[in-house]
Order: C-alpha cells, then structure tokens, then sequence
C-alpha cells in the first residue's frame, strides 16, 4: 500500500504522500496531530516553503504504478488489460484538468459534474455505457485518495444495456448448415462450451477429458492467459469444469489424433499454432456466405465486413450470443438450476447468471407456443 495525509486548513482539503512504511505513516500522522493540537493551543506556525500540494497528473501516474504492484505472473491478481483500461480512462480527466483543475485538493462535486458534461460532449462521442465506465475507473481513483464525493455522482449514472438474444433452432441450423467441418465443429464448441472468446482461444487438448466428458477451464501463466473476473480480493478467479455432449467430444478426440497434436496444442489455434483472435470475422463470413444478413452488406474488404457494423441484421451475430444460448437452453430445455449454470458459465455473483435468463423463458419457443394455444389465446 502506498499512505497519503489529509487534512482541511479552512475550506481547502491539504495532501501528502508519506511513502509506504506502515510504520513511517503512523509516525507521520502522530507528528501531524501533536502540530494540529500546537496550533489549537495558540501556536504560531510558519508556511513550510517546502510543502508541495500534488498535482492530478503526478497521482494519477503515481495510482497506476501501484496498481501493477498486483498484477500477477501466475495467472492471479490484476490483468495488464486492466491497468491499460485503468490508463486510458483516466486519461480522460488528465486531459479534463488540464484546463481546469491542477491539483488533487481542488477536486470537489463540483467539479466532478463538469467532467461528467465533459465526458458526454467529448469529440469522441461516447455511449452512455462508455461515460459511465470511465468516471467508475475514477471514482475509485479517488476513493484510493480519500475523495468520495464521486459515489453518489456515480450511482445517478444510467445506461441501457444492449439486450443478448439467445440463437434460435432456425438460425443455427441455417448457420451450421452453411459452415464446412472446420467451422462446425468450432461453433459448435462455444455453443456446447459457454466459453468466452479468450477462453475457446486458449483451450488445449489437455483441458479436455474425454473420459468423463468434461471441459477443465483454467489459467494459463505460460501463455499469459487469465481468466476474467476477481476471488477474494486481488485473486482472480477459480477455474472450473463444464460438461460437453459425449459426440462433440468424440469429434475432438478424433480430430487430434488426425492431427496428430500434442496434450498442450491449441484445440483451435490459428495458421501459425497461436491462439485463434478471428472468431468473430470467421462467424460473419458464414452468415455472409449463406445469405443471413440484412441484404445490403458489401461484403468483406481487408478482411472485414465493412458494414456489418451498421446494419442491425448483420450485428446480431455476435460470438456472445452463444455463450447466452448455452445459458438459456440448458435452463429452460435442460432445467439446470441457476446456481449450476454460474459456475458452469464462470460468474462471480448470481445477479449476472440471472441477467443472462432475463426476459429468456418469455420468448423461448416453449413457452411461445403454449401461450398461443392457451385458453387466454381464443379471446383475441
């Protein structure tokens, strides 16, 4: 930990950085409170020429090199990923201050509403969602400072969350059926897997155990993998175990000994034997190639589908949609308790499990068609 004093002298708040000595710190506090104490008493007291009020740039340098204390080598603690986000956003009211305030103690609720405005005027335009996870990123730079009039700004925040369908019987017929082997047999993996991107990139032969038909998702230090999320803390999270239909594993216990691959190959690298990071240009090119777009695609242009992003069609197919098709599926078909599901799925809380289910058993077919054929039905 890195120790920081704060005080107020009239209105204005006053810090000081006083190293990371645990003991250090509490010397430094002592001898601030007798000199308080002196100075209540009648006390005279010099201005210290030498006292420097920390700027907004020096802390929040000074709060990301702390954080990379906790990045981990082993798969634990915080993600490099983490601390570049941890960066970029703070960038923002780096760039902010830089016409406003210069120093930590001139940070206030007032100032935290013009960042806001700031943030939501940006040339860059960003989303509700956006501006909302750049002013979380520094609320809790702040807090780490001992300001906390960011909290109740923070909490007022809103943002629609961008609804996840789960595939329908029809659209992934059409799409397995437009795919060769290959690309099957990969899609059908993150459908039966309810693996993350990261995390079908970086499954090996060994994680498999075609035995019992199990999937073993697990860091991976030597390659720098991680998984996503926090335990206890700093740790991050637990890998887990996921079962997978007995012909699916069949299909990959074939596969690498046509291949002839080794326990610690990629199931699904890339030209090279890398972990594959074309999962979704390859998802779109299917559904190019079958026609399961909007219509007005232009198709593919250095290597990317250069209107996908603009059509909502071509936008639905997401690799995400798999992972929330997984989930929805075995609750509704399979009838797999909640709780199952979030560990299968690798969710630290229950609230997101159920958000994945929100609004699912509505509009599954199931559920469809007995309200069609429902007595409230012959009314209309």
């Amino acid at each position: 930990a890195r120790y920081y004093l704060f005080w107020y002298e009239g209105k204005d708040r006053r810090s000081k950085p006083i190293g990371q000595d645990p003991s250090l710190a509490l010397t430094e506090l002592q001898k601030h409170e007798r000199g308080r104490e002196y100075i209540a008493a009648g006390g005279e007291v010099k201005d210290d020429p030498q006292r420097k009020r920390i700027t907004i740039r020096d802390a929040t340098e000074q709060w990301i090199e702390d954080q990379k204390l906790f990045v981990g080598k082993d798969g634990q603690g915080m993600s490099r990923k983490t601390i570049t986000a941890y960066r970029s956003r703070l960038d923002f009211f780096v760039e902010f201050c830089s016409s406003g305030p210069m120093y930590m103690d001139q940070i206030d609720e007032r100032c935290l509403r013009d960042y806001i405005q700031f943030l939501q005027a940006h040339e860059d335009d960003h989303s509700d969602r956006y501006v909302y996870n750049i002013f979380q990123t520094l609320n809790t730079f702040l807090r780490a400072n001992g300001i906390l009039v960011g909290g109740p700004l923070l909490a007022k925040l809103s943002f629609n969350s961008k609804p996840v369908k789960p595939y329908t019987d029809k659209e992934l017929k059409d799409l397995f059926a437009a795919s060769n082997e290959e690309e099957k047999l990969t899609f059908t993996f993150f459908l039966n897997s309810g693996g993350r991107e990261s995390e079908v990139a970086f499954t090996e032969y060994s994680d498999l155990d075609f035995k019992a038909n199990v999937l073993h998702i697990q860091p991976k230090p030597d390659r720098g993998f991680r998984l996503k999320g926090k335990k206890n803390g700093q740790k991050s999270a637990k890998d887990r175990f996921v079962p997978i239909p007995p012909t699916l594993m069949l299909k990959l216990k074939e596969r690498m000994k046509t291949r002839r691959a080794h326990a610690r190959d990629l199931v699904f690298p890339n030209s090279e034997g890398r972990p594959q990071g074309h999962f979704l240009r390859m998802l779109k090119d299917i559904a190019y190639r079958a026609g399961l777009n909007c219509g007005r695609c232009t198709g593919v242009m250095d290597g990317k589908h250069v209107s996908c992003k603009k059509h909502p069609v071509c936008g639905e197919w997401e690799l995400h949609r798999f992972r929330k098709t997984f989930a929805c599926w075995h609750h509704e078909r399979n009838r797999v308790s909640v709780n199952t599901l979030r560990e299968w799925l690798g969710h630290e809380s229950l609230d997101v499990t159920l958000a994945y289910l929100k609004g699912a058993d509505a509009a599954s077919e199931p559920v469809q068609e007995q309200v069609a054929n429902g007595a409230l039905a012959a009314y209309v």
